[in-house]
């Protein structure tokens, strides 16, 4: 769905209630230089961001058929994203505000949950206005889910002439002094002994083997490994790097490796404390809200975290060879595993595997 949020200061709730209800009943299309100027701007940041922030992109086509919200996620902000606003600025000013509307309208007649998260104050002042503020915004409760097809809905996800079968290996090329690479694996369900040391396992590869080889040796400015999401894989991820492809084939070098060598009591209490000391560091009041509505929204409870940490705190050397061995498995399975790359256009060969997408920068 779509989130839209507004924060205030306390003194200033109802204010904010007002102006916020604008938001919704006050959208004008009609301003067609400005409709333009702000595709232009929009397609001005992505392309610079590309050679940026490259390693947020190729996560996110990596991530892609993995789960609805990778899905979700590359459409509305990834390499998909930067494909439509191309389309729309092809596309007549006319049609474009006819198409805004309708998004509009659309968004408008699926209705909305209301979330608040705030102080005793402000709780109270937005409560007393509740009502007005839903009157005025002229919002309506949720819609019952459609059932959409789930293959359907990733292969929106997908280039022109593009296909699941080659579109588990993407290469972008652009003119680039540095490239970005991204490779996504299976994981295991959240709240289990395997997910639990897949986790520790992220860690250890991210401070120890991929730091090494990838960032001491390689020249690369960072490599790094995770978890993403509830189930949404396990990913291996460079940035500004000078041979990502080389990269690939190390991911699995080093699942490999980790999977041989047993960690110290040492290592594995220094990777297990870093892990819980990140997941529990402290928050300002507003990212603790939005982590509570994330976790609200993907059903996680105090229990699944509660489960989670335990399970964590438990992980062994052998589970995390385990997970290692898995993961090595995975990596030399085509199917099993996917991945994209962002690199120069001289590098682009014949030999390359995968199907090939020239950016139009």
């Amino acid at each position: 769905g779509i989130m839209n949020s507004y924060d205030s200061i306390p003194k200033k709730t109802k204010e904010a209630m007002d102006v916020f209800s604008d938001y919704f009943t006050s959208v004008d299309f009609s301003d067609e230089k400005r409709i333009k100027v702000l595709l232009d701007e929009y397609f001005t940041s992505y392309k610079s961001s590309l050679n940026s922030q490259g390693s947020y992109y190729m996560q996110r086509r990596a991530k892609k058929t993995a789960s609805h919200q990778g899905a979700f996620n590359e459409i509305t902000h990834g390499i998909s994203q930067f494909y439509s606003v191309l389309k729309f600025l092809k596309m007549d000013i006319h049609d474009i505000q006819k198409r805004l509307l309708k998004i509009h309208k659309t968004i408008l007649s699926s209705g909305c949950v209301i979330f608040s998260i705030a102080d005793s104050d402000s709780s109270k002042v937005f409560e007393e206005n509740l009502s007005d503020f839903i009157n005025k915004a002229e919002l309506t409760p949720l819609l019952k889910k459609k059932e959409i097809d789930e293959d359907s809905f990733k292969s929106l996800t997908l280039l022109e002439g593009e296909s699941y079968s080659d579109s588990s290996r993407e290469i972008f090329t652009l003119n680039t002094q540095v490239g970005y690479l991204s490779s996504g694996y299976p994981v295991s369900p959240m709240c289990t002994k395997e997910n639990a040391a897949e986790v520790i396992l992220a860690k250890y590869l991210s401070g120890s083997l991929l730091w090494e080889k990838i960032r001491t040796k390689g020249g690369a400015y960072g490599a790094s490994a995770s978890t993403q999401g509830i189930n949404d894989g396990f990913f291996c991820t460079t940035y500004r790097d000078p041979n990502p492809e080389k990269s690939l084939k190390i991911f699995s070098e080093c699942f490999k490796i980790a999977s041989k060598e047993k960690l110290s009591c040492e290592d594995l209490s220094r990777f297990v404390t870093g892990n819980y000391g990140e997941a529990h560091q402290p928050h300002s009041p507003y990212s603790d809200g939005w982590i509570g509505i994330w976790r609200f929204l993907s059903s996680i409870t105090d229990e699944d975290r509660k489960l989670q940490n335990c399970l964590e705190l438990d992980v062994s050397s052998e589970d995390i060879q385990k997970a290692a061995e898995r993961l090595y498995k995975y990596s030399l399975q085509p199917e099993r595993n996917s991945s994209a790359v962002i690199i120069d256009k001289s590098k682009k060969k014949k030999k390359n595997t995968g199907i090939i997408v020239d950016l139009p920068l």
